[in-house]
């Protein structure tokens, strides 16, 4: 990730209680830029900070981060579609075995397999 810049506008959600809590991001900006860390501050009346690591964006903290950020409101809709198809995928396939024609199977486990361990199934015309 780049390093933010004072004055960058960013999105930031609210970790804690992920499942009840699917409130929309709120904009942040940063507001000091050091070596290891960089601070955020809400638009608000009263404005709040949290410090993030300038290497990965993760928040500072001894334990879980309890906030997350995102460069723009698309990023979030991103990651928030990624989960919920990934959660659908999870829970179609885990009680038994799925509905699916073995082609279908086959064509599910080629898009999941990363192609230098794909091995030719025969049908590729050369």
């Amino acid at each position: 990730m780049n390093k933010p810049e004072v004055g960058q506008e960013l999105w930031q959600t609210n970790m804690r209680h992920r499942a009840k809590n699917d409130d929309p991001p709120q904009p942040v900006t940063v507001v000091k830029v050091g070596r290891k860390y960089f601070t955020t501050a809400t638009k608000d009346k009263y404005s709040f900070e949290v410090e993030y690591h300038v290497d990965n964006w993760m928040e500072k903290s001894s334990f879980m981060p309890n906030h997350y950020l995102y460069t723009s409101l698309q990023a979030w809709e991103d990651q928030k579609e990624a989960t919920e198809i990934t959660s659908f995928l999870r829970n179609f396939f885990s009680y038994g075995q799925a509905a699916l024609p073995l082609e279908t199977l086959r064509q599910i486990k080629a898009l999941c397999t990363p192609e230098e361990q794909r091995q030719p199934s025969g049908n590729e015309t050369i």
